[in-house]
């Protein structure tokens, strides 16, 4: 029937090195008591615990796997670029010897001892031979691009 304050109905007392309650009241009294359990957002906050772990285990997964692509990519950039400049060498040494071998058709034309055919065949390798050239500088120059890109230096490797 209201609030009571508790403290003028139930008072201690010390008795013999011990404390008492004494009781004075008139009447009936009723206390009530509310406690909030959390009954149900329990699970809420398990699932939300459970959802966070496993969001955090995927960005940890993504994020490992990223750096593991970007390994492999910059490995495989590496490679070519180190394949292509091997090639230029190889081809840098061929369109020398085609060089070489028009000289000596010109000359084997000159004094009658091969045709047009076979002066034209010489000119033909050492076109070919040049153009590889120029496809392999090409695809390195793209494959030092890609690398600089790959690692981060970009603009640091072309800006001199």
């Amino acid at each position: 029937d209201g609030v009571y304050n508790l403290d003028k109905v139930f008072t201690p007392q010390l008795v013999n090195n011990q404390t008492q309650w004494n009781a004075n009241y008139q009447g009936n009294y009723t206390v009530l008591a509310k406690m909030n359990l959390p009954l149900y957002s329990g699970g809420v906050f398990k699932t939300n615990l459970a959802q966070s772990k496993t969001a955090f285990q995927n960005a940890v997964r993504s994020l490992t796997e990223l750096k593991e692509s970007i390994i492999r990519e910059v490995r495989d950039l590496y490679m070519q670029k180190e394949t292509a400049t091997r090639r230029i060498e190889l081809l840098r040494q061929g369109k020398k010897m085609a060089e070489e071998a028009i000289r000596i058709m010109e000359i084997q034309f000159k004094s009658g001892l091969v045709g047009q055919t076979e002066l034209n065949q010489a000119l033909d390798r050492y076109l070919q031979a040049d153009e590889s050239l120029i496809e392999t500088e090409y695809e390195l120059a793209l494959n030092e691009i890609k690398l600089a890109r790959a690692i981060g230096k970009l603009e640091e490797t072309f800006s001199r």
